[in-house]
């Protein structure tokens, strides 16, 4: 990995993340000890207004965490701004993204270099196994994603004590902790919406 690299994935400082020009996403500064936050707002753009969304993503998972749901993130904040397009919604981090897992980060078992992770029959089977739980958890609600896709999907890494920046440490994904983020543009059964859902818009 890259001094880049390393830092996307577990750095503590403030970053910005690659995001759609529709969005803005930023890793926040954390000491150590603390855990990592993301600050999330849709913006208005030339080519639409999305800064609502930021309150439909809140909104959506404070229903799913009131309803015990334990695969999405827990909301740090929701600040609705004093104008229109000012409102941020803040969240404790989720995990490293399964695009992260799949192009960054190698496995080593018996001896063997791995590109990634799910080149091990056993991890692939697992993020299939848990991708299927967290589905259901939601789908229980009456809600479904629509986006599924490996960078709205996270999966912690352990041990809690890991330090990247120590020789010889060792890491693994916890599965059992996958979470789901992204819920802006979920489908949610009988919500009366004002205007259509943007997913797979692009610029002509």
């Amino acid at each position: 990995m890259t001094p880049e690299q390393i830092d996307r994935v577990f750095g503590r400082g403030r970053l910005k993340m690659a995001t759609g020009e529709h969005v803005e996403v930023f890793r926040e500064a954390i000491v150590p000890g603390e855990r990592r936050r993301y600050t999330k707002r849709f913006l208005d753009t030339t080519d639409g207004h999305f800064a609502h969304w930021t309150e439909r993503e809140w909104r959506i998972l404070a229903r799913l965490i009131g309803h015990g749901i334990d695969c999405v993130p827990d909301v740090v904040q929701f600040d609705r701004g004093s104008i229109a397009g000012t409102q941020l919604v803040q969240t404790y981090d989720a995990g490293v993204t399964v695009d992260q897992w799949a192009t960054l980060l190698p496995l080593i078992r018996d001896g063997r270099v791995y590109r990634h992770t799910f080149e091990d029959c056993a991890h692939w089977w697992a993020l299939a196994h848990h991708s299927l739980i967290a589905l259901k958890k939601i789908h229980q609600l009456q809600l479904v994603h629509l986006d599924i896709k490996g960078d709205n999907v996270c999966i912690p890494l352990g041990p809690a004590s890991f330090d990247s920046d120590a020789p010889g440490e060792r890491l693994h994904p916890l599965f059992g902790q996958l979470t789901l983020i992204d819920f802006a543009f979920a489908l949610v059964s009988g919500e009366a919406l004002t205007q259509p859902l943007p997913i797979g818009w692009q610029r002509e």
